[in-house]
């Protein structure tokens, strides 16, 4: 007798535990109200982007990389932060996916690499579809624009280490000596 009474109390404690958690879940609501701002509809319009170019699955016209890049507008700044194309940034899913897709935005696109834009070790189809330079003598893909008012866009390779990854600090701080009073936002992509 008292081996079942422990097993009804553990049961309706595990019960208890249970209907309990689930009131809470039910009572959290999200707000009724976006709290998002707004989109500035003047003035620099700026977008950054990422994983964006993966057409597997459907036609490009029809994917998901096309229905994103139709919420850009036209003369926006596009900061691509990476995996610009899937599964990997060669030439030809540069020219059969993110083209036709989130090509109409390529003039206005600031391009660094993530890892799938490497293909075996080099990004040379991706440095020169996006208009790259060539690696900085340390070997990394790094860029800055001056965008608006002082403000400096500033693009890392987080696909380097070692000597690699120390000469862009190096190159990195000398940017910063040269323009001290440049407002600066970085990103590496991940």
């Amino acid at each position: 007798m008292m081996r079942r009474v422990c097993g009804l109390h553990r049961a309706s404690t595990a019960l208890t535990a249970v209907l309990v958690l689930a009131g809470c879940i039910a009572t959290t609501r999200p707000p009724a109200q976006s709290t998002m701002p707004s989109v500035p509809t003047d003035g620099l319009q700026v977008y950054a982007v990422g994983d964006i170019a993966d057409c597997k699955r459907r036609a490009p016209a029809d994917s998901m990389a096309a229905r994103t890049s139709r919420l850009v507008p036209e003369g926006a700044w596009v900061l691509g932060l990476g995996d610009m194309a899937y599964p990997l940034a060669d030439a030809q899913a540069l020219a059969s996916c993110y083209e036709p897709t989130w090509g109409q935005h390529r003039a206005m696109t600031l391009a660094t690499p993530g890892n799938h834009d490497y293909v075996r070790g080099h990004a040379g189809d991706f440095r020169e579809y996006f208009g790259i330079d060539a690696p900085h003598d340390g070997g990394f893909i790094a860029f800055t624009r001056v965008l608006t008012d002082g403000w400096r866009l500033v693009a890392l390779d987080s696909n380097v280490d070692g000597d690699a990854l120390q000469a862009q600090y190096e190159w990195l701080g000398r940017l910063f000596a040269a323009d001290a009073d440049a407002k600066a936002s970085a990103r590496t992509p991940d």
